[in-house]
């Protein structure tokens, strides 16, 4: 494939399908284990949360439940029993404990059998600012695993890419952050990929929406469980305005925009002025963009709006994208004026 501005996350071999590889270990994150391929969607259930665990659990006991922890915003004490997760009454209990045996205020809530674990990950979420979703109560599909579990190894290589895009335009304040996620074939994991990497940039606090682009086979609305009766095909058409961008409660800071119903001339519709205008404005009114495209098979619609949005990330199938098929998607996408960020293998099981 020809020079890319961003270093792929994995390297494809010269004429032979496309395999993952493991991203450089320099790049990722701390607390995020590395993983070979990107696999989706997710089938196991969701574990706990141990980038975050430690904090409950190795903080040294609290002289009182409701003082402030290191690194939290609120005592996680306090969160609990706001939350009516723990009572007020049980908190001298936990303490006494606590300060008895030398544990954390949440080891020593969960010794007692006070709280369970998920109580725990709540309250951390809530005093580190981090969006928690309750898998037993959530709408979200447990597909956008990085909702449900955002340190699952699966996803860690989109950590990696997140922080990667992120750097690039800390470093050049005009690098735009608006991505078309593009693939050169149906079933090459597009819808997966661009949900999971947009809750990741909300979760930074970055103003972030996701718009679903891929009218023939729409997904995002199914995954975060909109209505899709309204969306980008009836806005472009001017029979809907911007109250169709939808707020994801449980992801605070993303927003999505539903596909809508497949119009007859969807090409069209992307193809008229109207369409570049309505991506000038959500770039102005967003910190973040990311666009959900038709594969490549599916007609001219992905690369056009891989160029109105100026960068595209290619999305790949891990033993099934030939290089050659992969190289040449690029090189169009290249011609249209869009820079390329990268490659990213998804592995289906």
């Amino acid at each position: 494939m020809s020079r890319l501005p961003m270093a792929p996350i994995t390297q494809m071999p010269e004429d032979l399908p496309a395999r993952g590889a493991a991203p450089d270990p320099a790049r990722r994150e701390a607390a995020a284990a590395p993983s070979s391929t990107m696999r989706g969607p997710a089938q196991a259930e969701v574990r706990r949360l141990p980038m975050l665990q430690d904090a409950a659990t190795e903080q040294g006991p609290a002289a009182s439940a409701f003082d402030s922890e290191p690194g939290g915003k609120e005592p996680i004490g306090r969160i609990l029993v706001d939350a009516r997760r723990l009572a007020a009454t049980e908190v001298d209990r936990v303490l006494d404990a606590a300060t008895r045996y030398k544990l954390r205020f949440g080891e020593a809530a969960l010794r007692l059998g006070l709280l369970e674990r998920k109580d725990i990950d709540f309250a951390l979420a809530r005093q580190f600012s981090f969006p928690y979703v309750n898998p037993e109560r959530s709408s979200i599909s447990k597909e956008v695993i990085a909702a449900h579990a955002p340190d699952d190894p699966r996803v860690a290589p989109l950590r990696v890419l997140r922080s990667r895009i992120s750097a690039r335009a800390a470093e050049d304040s005009q690098a735009p952050l608006a991505i078309a996620i593009v693939s050169p074939a149906r079933g090459d994991g597009r819808s997966f990929i661009a949900s999971n990497l947009a809750v990741f940039f909300a979760q930074l606090g970055r103003s972030t929406l996701l718009i679903d682009a891929s009218a023939r086979t729409a997904r995002q609305h199914e995954l975060f469980r909109l209505d899709n009766g309204d969306g980008l095909s009836t806005l472009l058409a001017g029979r809907a305005d911007l109250r169709c961008l939808r707020p994801i409660e449980e992801v605070p800071c993303l927003h999505v925009l539903p596909a809508g119903p497949m119009p007859p001339n969807l090409l069209e519709l992307m193809e008229r002025a109207r369409c570049a205008d309505l991506l000038r404005e959500l770039q102005c009114r967003f910190d973040v963009v990311l666009i959900d495209t038709p594969a490549g098979d599916d007609g001219g619609e992905g690369p056009l709006l891989a160029a109105r949005s100026g960068s595209a990330l290619i999305v790949a199938r891990a033993d099934c994208t030939l290089q050659r098929k992969a190289r040449a998607f690029a090189l169009k996408l290249e011609q249209a004026r869009t820079r390329v960020l990268g490659v990213v293998f998804n592995e289906r099981h």
